[in-house]
């Protein structure tokens, strides 16, 4: 018995451990080159890049740019992919909670007579599974990174498609 338990324990207890912190990597972490950075305007130093036409000072191009970006299947589709991301990223938050729903229900008869009846009903349920293991905690860490990952890609659409027009 006292084998068995040393092979279990150090098992039940490396299923407790749970990876570590997402974080985005930073310009540093991927080592680009300082001179990719140098060129650009401040907006686009931090960033932001889905409006860096309006340097150029062209109101008609800023229009264009501005339509293509309203009304392109193209983005549409990515702001749904997006709004998915994010109930995505809820619904798989909501397993660390407990749920909890309600019921009721009234019915009523009457037969030949003046005889009637009702029946009354009322129910309550609740439950809750604990995330012992953390696999809870993990599905929620991987649904922000999709998430992250979707705005990202919502960005870069963005940025194409002004660089299209």
């Amino acid at each position: 018995m006292k084998k068995i338990a040393a092979l279990v324990m150090p098992l039940w207890l490396t299923a407790c451990i749970v990876g570590p912190k997402y974080a985005p990597r930073t310009a540093e972490q991927m080592r680009v080159p300082a001179a990719w950075h140098a060129a650009l305007p401040d907006q686009a130093k931090a960033g932001d890049l889905s409006a860096w036409w309006r340097q150029l000072g062209d109101s008609l191009l800023s229009e264009f740019v501005a339509e293509a970006l309203r009304s392109s299947p193209t983005m549409d589709s990515a702001r749904a992919k997006l709004r998915q991301a994010r109930a995505q990223r809820k619904l798989t938050a909501a397993g660390l909670f407990p749920t909890v729903s309600a019921s009721g229900s009234a019915n009523g008869s009457k037969s030949g007579g003046n005889e009637a009846s009702s029946s009354y009903q009322a129910g309550f349920d609740a439950s809750w599974e604990p995330d012992i293991f953390g696999a809870q905690r993990l599905a929620v860490r991987a649904a922000e990174a999709d998430l992250a990952s979707t705005a990202e890609s919502l960005h870069d659409t963005q940025v194409s498609l002004a660089a299209e027009v």
